[in-house]
C-alpha cells in the first residue's frame, strides 16, 4: 500500500549482509538504478574472498524483509545457486545481455517485460539457462528494451553521491544521499546539501523536480 512506504537512505541499505538459505554470502555494496525511471534494478553484493574478482547481482525483489537488528536481508537461494549464476567481472559495466543472462538463469521475469524480478510462472528454477516467453510489453518497457539493447543506462547510488544539483539559475548544492522507497524499490529523491550563502543544512528534492542526470556530475532539477 502506498501509505505504508518504507523510505531508507541508500547509505543505510549498503552494508547490510545478505543471508542465503545455507549461510551468509556477503554485504550490499551498492544499488544500481536506471537513469530514466529511477527504478532500483540491481543490488550489488560484495562477497569478499568467497567469489573474488566478480560482482554478484540480484534484483531487489529477490530480497525478503530485512532483519534490522542483525542488519541483513534473507534471500531464498542457496550459495551454490548464487555461485554458479552469471555475473560481470568486478571491473565490467552491466550490459543488457548480462541482465538477460542473470534473469534467464534464475527463471525470473526481467523488469523490462513489466516484471521486477518476480519469479516467472512455475516458480524459480535453481540452475541453468531458463528459456521464457516474452509477454506483450507495456509501452514504457518497449521503450527501455529497444532504445539501446546493449546499454541499460544504469547508475550507481554511490556514484551520484557528491553530484552537483543544478537549478535553472545555477548550482544549489550537492547530493549527500538518495532516498530509496523499499516498498517499490525506486529512488524517490536526492538528499541535498545546500551551498547557498546564509543557508546551512540538508533538504529533500521532490521526485517531480528531478529532470535527469548529466554526465558532468550534475543532478538537474527545476
Amino acid at each position: 500500500m502506498k501509505g505504508d512506504r518504507i523510505m531508507q537512505r541508500s547509505s543505510h541499505i549498503t552494508g547490510y549482509q545478505l543471508r542465503a538459505k545455507d549461510g551468509t554470502i556477503g554485504r550490499i555494496e551498492d544499488l544500481l538504478f536506471d537513469e530514466r525511471h529511477f527504478g532500483v534494478r540491481w543490488v550489488v553484493i560484495d562477497t569478499g574472498t568467497w567469489l573474488p574478482g566478480r560482482k554478484v547481482l540480484l534484483p531487489p525483489n529477490a530480497l525478503s524483509a530485512p532483519d534490522t537488528r542483525a542488519r541483513e536481508y534473507p534471500v531464498d537461494l542457496e550459495k551454490d545457486q548464487i555461485k554458479e549464476a552469471p555475473g560481470p567481472a568486478s571491473d565490467q559495466p552491466v550490459s543488457r545481455q548480462m541482465e538477460t543472462d542473470i534473469y534467464g538463469y534464475y527463471g525470473w521475469t526481467p523488469y523490462w517485460y513489466g516484471g521486477f524480478g518476480y519469479p516467472a510462472p512455475g516458480g524459480m528454477v535453481p540452475a541453468g539457462a531458463v528459456p521464457f516467453t516474452a509477454p506483450v510489453l507495456p509501452e514504457e518497457a518497449r521503450d527501455m528494451e529497444t532504445s539501446d539493447p546493449g546499454d541499460p543506462k544504469l547508475r550507481s547510488a554511490t556514484e551520484v553521491t557528491g553530484y552537483h544539483v543544478e537549478a535553472t539559475d545555477g548550482t544549489i548544492g550537492h547530493v549527500e544521499d538518495v532516498m530509496v522507497d523499499e516498498t517499490e524499490w525506486a529512488i524517490r529523491y536526492p538528499e541535498v546539501r545546500h551551498l547557498g550563502a546564509g543557508f546551512s543544512g540538508s533538504a529533500h528534492g521532490r521526485p517531480f523536480e528531478i529532470k535527469g542526470l548529466g554526465w558532468q556530475t550534475a543532478w538537474q532539477g527545476t
